[in-house]
C-alpha cells in the first residue's frame, strides 16, 4: 500500500496529467495482478485442503463399511456404468422369469439448474 501510495504522489506531482493518468493506470494494473495471484494462490490451497479431506473421509468410511453396497458413482471401481450394466442385468432375470418392472426417472441435475448457488453459498458463509 505505501510503495502504491508513493507511485500516485510521484506521479501527481509530475507537471503532465497524462503521466498521472498512465501511472494510475499502472498501479491498477499491478494491484489486479497482485490480487489474481493471491485468489489462485488461495484457490490451489483450498483445492489441496480439500482433496485431503475427502481422501480421510472416504478412507474412514471404507474402513468402518459406511458405504451401503448400492452406492455407486463416486466410489473407486464403482463406477455409474457398473450401476447401469448391474441393474440392467437384474431387469433381464426380472423379464425372463415373467416379473414386471415399473421405473421412475428423476433428473435431479434440472432441480439444481433452478437453484441460485452463489446466494445459498453467500447465506451460509455470511451468516
Amino acid at each position: 500500500m505505501q510503495k502504491e501510495s508513493k507511485v500516485l504522489q510521484s506521479s501527481s506531482s509530475s507537471s503532465s496529467p497524462s503521466s498521472a493518468a498512465a501511472a494510475a493506470a499502472a498501479t491498477a494494473a499491478a494491484t489486479s495482478l497482485l490480487l489474481q495471484s493471491q485468489l489462485m494462490c488461495s484457490h490451489f490451497v483450498c483445492k489441496m485442503l480439500e482433496s485431503m479431506i475427502r481422501d480421510h473421509v472416504m478412507e474412514h468410511f471404507k474402513i468402518n463399511k459406511l458405504f451401503h453396497n448400492n452406492q455407486y458413482g463416486f466410489i473407486k471401481g464403482r463406477s455409474t456404468t457398473t450401476q447401469l450394466l448391474k441393474i440392467l442385468d437384474e431387469w433381464t432375470d426380472y423379464l425372463e422369469g415373467e416379473g414386471q418392472i415399473d421405473v421412475i426417472y428423476i433428473d435431479f441435475a434440472k432441480a439444481f439448474d433452478k437453484v441460485l448457488i452463489d446466494n445459498i453459498i453467500y447465506d451460509h458463509i455470511c451468516k
